[in-house]
């Protein structure tokens, strides 16, 4: 049985190596390498590591606009943040009241057009 539009593979570019290029000017770059989509992993200018996001309302709006210029979309957002402590559990979705910088980057994912960044990014640090 052949996969519809919403079950295909997403090849993404994690654009690490284009890190010195703005974020509004990476849409471009990523196009021009052929490819549809950014797996966005932590960079200054947006959702650095182990800090709360960079990236506000306007910035996010800008972005989106290059994505739709560019032919672009964002296949995942991969936050990095330490969690710390023997009993501490990383906040979760379903935790209200939370507005740590897992809450933020959630916020900032879903304004950029991806549902939620890939829990898979995020590491536990035990001291």
């Amino acid at each position: 049985m052949a996969a519809g539009p919403e079950q295909a593979m997403k090849i993404a570019l994690d654009p690490y190596m284009l890190r010195h290029v703005p974020l509004t000017e990476l849409p471009g770059v990523v196009a021009d390498l052929d490819y549809r989509y950014i797996e966005l992993s932590p960079r200054e200018d947006f959702l650095p590591f182990f800090n709360h996001p960079r990236a506000d309302k306007a910035t996010i709006a800008r972005f989106k606009e290059a994505l739709a210029g560019a032919g672009v979309g964002i296949s995942s957002v991969l936050p990095l943040y330490r969690w710390s402590g023997s009993t501490a559990s990383p906040p979760s979705a379903s935790s209200p009241g939370r507005s740590g910088p897992a809450s933020r980057a959630r916020t900032t994912a879903s304004r950029s057009g991806t549902t939620s960044p890939s829990s898979a990014a995020r590491e536990e640090v035990r001291r």
